[in-house]
């Protein structure tokens, strides 16, 4: 039986993933799954590259093609329009609704790997003992223990309040309307929900738009999320090549006529 490492590198493969041949997964007691050096790194020297159809989105996902976020745009109040205005609860729902799917979403083998509940894979009781371990549960005197500490900066309190408002008014309301169609086989709880998020909070990235570089999307970037980093303290970066504005621009130009 194939382990989840060699599912992984496999689906890298098959979806056009450049890696330089320095890099290899490893599995070990002390850092968990990950990627590791084999020989020296050159500085500026390519460790990737990762195909934007390959990353985890609304835009990439079928969901997108199921309830069209963007009819909604006129009509502030609805649950579609809040969605399609936070990038956050949108990369969630676009995750749920692939995991929803298990092993019919392309993205299987990544979301395999990655530490994210899946249908059959996690008892409740147990996922809900891990989370409420989580700083973000902790009592006022817990988090006086994080004083001096980078963890005390980050933690946004204000945020974590408005994860309970935004999983009663958005999320629940927006699977419960979709489920026939988007969310049949998984019910999403409060702790899942919480799960979810903690995994986008940690290996999610931001990008540009590829025509509006005011307009930013929220993505799972596989390969990159396997690099152990500190924000700005990394020694890895990661760069996103954008398309050819006058290029594409030429290219619709030649399809009109």
């Amino acid at each position: 039986m194939s382990t989840i490492i060699e599912r992984l590198l496999i689906w890298l493969n098959n979806n056009e993933f450049k890696i330089n041949d320095k890099l290899v997964f490893k599995n070990t007691v002390t850092t968990g799954r990950g990627v590791h050096s084999i020989e020296e790194i050159k500085e500026d020297e390519i460790l990737f590259h990762v195909p934007k159809k390959s990353m985890i989105s609304y835009y990439n996902s079928k969901i997108s093609t199921m309830v069209h976020l963007e009819d909604y745009f006129d009509d502030e109040d609805s649950i579609e329009r809040k969605l399609f205005d936070n990038n956050w609860l949108l990369l969630l729902i676009t995750i749920l609704f692939e995991i929803n799917l298990e092993k019919d979403s392309k993205w299987f083998p990544y979301l395999e790997y990655l530490p994210i509940y899946k249908k059959g894979y996690y008892n409740s009781d147990k996922l809900s003992k891990k989370l409420h371990n989580m700083p973000m549960y902790w009592q006022h005197k817990q988090l006086l223990e994080l004083k001096g500490t980078s963890l005390e900066e980050k933690i946004n309190f204000t945020r974590y309040q408005s994860l309970e408002n935004d999983y009663l008014l958005i999320i629940q309301p927006f699977v419960e309307k979709y489920k026939q169609l988007c969310f049949s086989d998984i019910n999403i709880s409060y702790d899942l929900y919480i799960q979810i998020g903690c995994v986008i909070s940690s290996y999610s990235f931001t990008f540009e738009d590829d025509f509006d570089e005011d307009v930013h999307f929220v993505a799972m970037c596989p390969m990159a999320d396997a690099l152990n980093h500190k924000t700005y303290c990394n020694n890895a970066r990661l760069f996103q090549e954008q398309i050819d504005k006058h290029d594409e621009n030429d290219n619709n130009n030649n399809n009109n006529n």
